[in-house]
């Protein structure tokens, strides 16, 4: 799944700090956004930690000029940017009451994909430490001193990755000037790369490359106007061949990106950037061609059990099928149903979409793909964060006034306005909007809850004498009941999708995939049984490995 966004315009360098005759190299991190207000200075530093005017000159007069020569050429600004920068203070510096003074250009290249970062609205991973120097207005990186005590920082600090550094090999001056210095680097780097993942890097396009993936380029160039940017030269100067790295092949990003997420079932993901691209071509005022046929063709390829069990139609909302079908001319019409069938999730009302005829899948592979949905399903991280959760949210929002009452009344309203919210909560729907029958269903999931202390009358007795806690005690086991049956429904639905279609050998062939994938956990006596005597009996065995693996091990010795 997916990770968190990092946060735009941040960028992880290494320093060297000083104190008293010792130095020492230290994470920091540089911040950069773009100011709203324009002003006469382009570039404002903000923050304790300022800059030496040699620094500073050098970031206003090589590295701002090269974000302008980039972002003009990308066609994403009308006029230059007024840019905010600043570097995080280092606690030794913040302790002592004193701002840090930066000397030296070894922090360019962060300074620059700071910048970019931020104007491009594209995110920087923050395990990535990047040094190295901006050696000339044409975007040449050069190595900085102190390499092997920044390698060592990075190792240290525990939550880095992953080291962004000049490429030593280029620098044929390092070797003649320093040549001790020159080995030393080579030396930590090799060294390093035990530990981290080291990409040397020998101009800013290289570094560019490095820093972003795909899909951080696409989601940026939706984002600033950039998607559909004329061609530029790929050789040349290194800014002309850094502008053809960002502005050159987004549409086949985009569907490399878009189908890796469909394929992985990342719905949120694949979601955002179809919304993101339907409003880059709404902005456009053009409807993209062959667009719908293209995602309707893509969507057939992701394998039915992840459509079904991990996706959520519609993709996109109706209004943004419709905001970009306002464009499409007579020639589109066709093409916007395809788009609207295929973010509905309807794949049955088109026949003959150029594909070629579909092949049984062997046993093994249908088998084998059921394994790998039912288990992404029902795993315990995949339980806790779809239904445990949300339910164990309703129950921490739930505020009681009072733990003991003496009025039947006030049990029902409680009773009843609570399982409200762990509906509310879940999503799942009522089976009627009647009062009366909510009421029904909520005394039942009570009944359910306390069928080991006398149901309701045994609910009732607790909320009065408060023997185990009171009303907090109901709330608590009507939460674990409703918790365990829907585990129970979406384990149900997940085997119902997945296992059910395949036939007698299949069904064989997935349970011996699960035995395999059990076996570390299953005595040998048990992985020796043939599986056709428990293929009649997956979905008890899934049910149970959803709530236990001892459970399993006791369950397959009673078949």
């Amino acid at each position: 799944m997916p990770t968190q966004t990092p946060p735009i315009g941040r960028a992880r360098t290494v320093l060297i700090f000083r104190e008293d005759s010792a130095s020492r190299a230290v994470l920091s991190t540089v911040v950069a956004r773009v100011r709203r207000e324009n002003g006469r200075k382009r570039l404002v530093v903000r923050g304790p930690a300022q800059f030496e005017p040699q620094s500073l000159g050098h970031i206003e007069e090589v590295i701002v000029p090269l974000v302008d020569r980039l972002l003009e050429r990308l066609v994403v600004k009308r006029r230059p940017k007024p840019f905010e920068l600043c570097v995080v203070n280092l606690g030794a510096a913040s302790i002592a009451d004193a701002g840090l003074s930066i000397e030296g250009f070894s922090s360019d290249a962060a300074i620059l994909l700071a910048l970019l970062s931020a104007a491009l609205r594209a995110p920087l991973p923050q395990n990535l430490v990047t040094t190295g120097h901006i050696a000339s207005p044409d975007g040449d990186i050069r190595a900085v001193a102190g390499l092997p005590a920044k390698l060592a920082a990075a190792i240290e600090d525990g939550g880095i990755e992953w080291f962004l550094c000049p490429a030593l090999v280029n620098d044929s001056s390092l070797r003649i000037l320093s040549p001790a210095e020159a080995q030393a680097a080579e030396t930590a780097v090799a060294t390093a790369r035990t530990r981290l993942r080291v990409t040397e890097v020998a101009d800013i396009c290289q570094l560019i490359e490095a820093a972003w993936t795909d899909e951080d380029l696409v989601a940026a160039s939706l984002r600033c106007g950039f998607f559909n940017a004329t061609p530029a030269p790929t050789g040349g100067a290194i800014v002309e061949q850094a502008v053809a790295y960002l502005g050159t092949g987004n549409e086949e990003r985009f569907w490399r990106v878009l189908e890796a997420h469909l394929q992985e079932g990342h719905a949120a993901a694949a979601s955002n950037l179809l919304r993101d691209r339907l409003k880059h071509d709404v902005a456009r005022k053009e409807y993209p061609a062959s667009f719908g046929r293209q995602l309707f063709a893509l969507m057939l390829s992701v394998p039915p059990t992840v459509r079904q069990l991990k996706l959520v139609f519609p993709l996109v909302s109706i209004e943004a099928c419709f905001a970009v079908g306002r464009f499409a001319g007579p020639e589109d019409r066709e093409d916007a149903q395809y788009l609207m069938d295929a973010v509905l999730g309807r794949f049955a009302s088109h026949v003959g979409l150029d594909e070629p005829p579909a092949t049984a899948a062997p046993v093994g592979d249908k088998a084998a793909a059921a394994v790998q949905a039912v288990l992404s399903e029902i795993d315990r991280e995949t339980l806790v964060r779809k239904i445990a959760l949300p339910i164990d949210a309703a129950r921490a929002g739930y505020v009681l006034d009072h733990v003991v009452i003496d009025s039947y009344d006030v049990l029902r309203e409680t009773v009843c306005s609570f399982y409200r919210t762990l509906v509310r909560h879940t999503g799942a729907a009522p089976a009627s909007g009647d009062p009366e029958m909510i009421a029904a269903e909520a005394f039942s999931l009570l009944e359910r809850a306390f069928a080991d202390e006398g149901g309701a009358a045994g609910a009732w007795a607790e909320a009065r004498h408060g023997t185990h806690g009171g009303l907090r005690y109901v709330l608590d086991l009507m939460t674990e009941r409703f918790k365990a049956e829907h585990q129970s429904s979406h384990v149900s639905r997940v085997v119902r999708v997945a296992v059910d279609p395949l036939d007698w050998s299949e069904r064989v062939e997935f349970i011996r995939g699960l035995i395999d994938h059990l076996g570390p956990h299953l005595p040998p006596d048990l992985r020796a049984q043939p599986p056709e005597r428990f293929a009649r009996h997956y979905e008890a065995i899934c049910q149970t490995y959803a709530r236990s693996l001892d459970r399993v091990k006791d369950l397959f010795r009673t078949l």
